[in-house]
Formats: C-alpha cells, sequence, structure tokens
C-alpha cells in the first residue's frame, strides 16, 4: 500500500557460477518495535507510581511494611527501615528473624500466627527505640495485620502497619 514500515534488513552476498550477486531478506518488524515501545512506556508507568507509592509510605507516621509467608521482608517504607537499622537493599528478602530482636519476635508470635491463619490482628504494644538511636523510652504503637490471600484463598503474606501513638498515650495518662 506504500505506507512505510520498520524493518529489519538482511544482505547476503552470494557467488552464483562465477557471478557475485546480492540477495536482500527484508522483514517487517513493526509489531515487534510496537511491543518495545509499548514495554517501554508501561515500564515507565510502573516506576512512577511505585515512586508515588514510595513517597506516601515514606512520609506516613507508621512502620509500614509487607512480609510472605516465609517471613521474609518484601517492602518496608523509610520509618520501618530506620527502625530496622537497615537500608532497603539490606533488609529486602531478609528473614525477621535476622531483623528483630528474638524478645520483640516472641511478643509478635501469637499475632504473626493469627494472621498467617487469616484472620486480621489489630493489638497495641510497645517497640523499643529504633536501631541505632539514642537509647529512650518505648514507643506505644497500634499495630494491624492484615493477611493477603492468593487466588486459591492462601495467606502468601502480611501487610503490617505500626502506627506510633505515644503521644495519645501520654494523654491518657
Amino acid at each position: 500500500d506504500g505506507s512505510n514500515f520498520h524493518a529489519d534488513v538482511k544482505l547476503t552476498a552470494l557467488d552464483v557460477g562465477g557471478h557475485g550477486i546480492m540477495q536482500v531478506t527484508i522483514r517487517d518488524i513493526s509489531a515487534r518495535v510496537a511491543a518495545d515501545a509499548a514495554l517501554r512506556a508501561t515500564s515507565a508507568q510502573l516506576r512512577e507510581r511505585e515512586q508515588f507509592i514510595r513517597t506516601v509510605t515514606d512520609n506516613l507516621p507508621a512502620l509500614v511494611s509487607y512480609w510472605d509467608a516465609d517471613a521474609r521482608l518484601r517492602f518496608a517504607n523509610r520509618p520501618c527501615l530506620d527502625w530496622l537499622g537497615c537500608t532497603e537493599e539490606e533488609a529486602l528478602g531478609r528473614h525477621a528473624a535476622d531483623l528483630i530482636a528474638p524478645e520483640h519476635m516472641a511478643c509478635f508470635a501469637p499475632y504473626l500466627d493469627g494472621v498467617l491463619a487469616g484472620q486480621p490482628q489489630r493489638f497495641e504494644c510497645e517497640l523499643p527505640t529504633p536501631a541505632g538511636q539514642p537509647q529512650r523510652a518505648p514507643i506505644h504503637v497500634w499495630c494491624s495485620y492484615l493477611p493477603d490471600f492468593d487466588a486459591d484463598g492462601r495467606v502468601r503474606g502480611v501487610y503490617k502497619l505500626h502506627m506510633n501513638v505515644t503521644d495519645l498515650k501520654h494523654t491518657e495518662s
């Protein structure tokens, strides 16, 4: 029809009976070029969305994290990483037992058991001073653990929110 298209061109020199000829193969790759452009655009949108979500969660006055069913950290906002005393690169993929002191793991155990059984958990507890900061009184947090179910109804992970309610606790006393 005379329209332009993206092409892959291959030139091959051939010797046929002592005469050199040039063979040209032209292949229409317009669909591949369009698919590559769509993939790049989708990837850029995904990066923008992730950056937006990261900015929102990093600015919440709470520890926000996601742990898979094997207790490996898959997401943590900046306040959570600060409390753990790790960078994102150091923390992601690590097991909870490698990141959280055993006495705190024991405190959270009944709630983790409940959420891994598919039951949302809401409770209040105290957290010690974040790693690497001067020692001070523990912070009071309101915790919400929500199960993440796969398509078959199995718990594949846990969304965790630890909201600092220390100031509220001080006004109560």
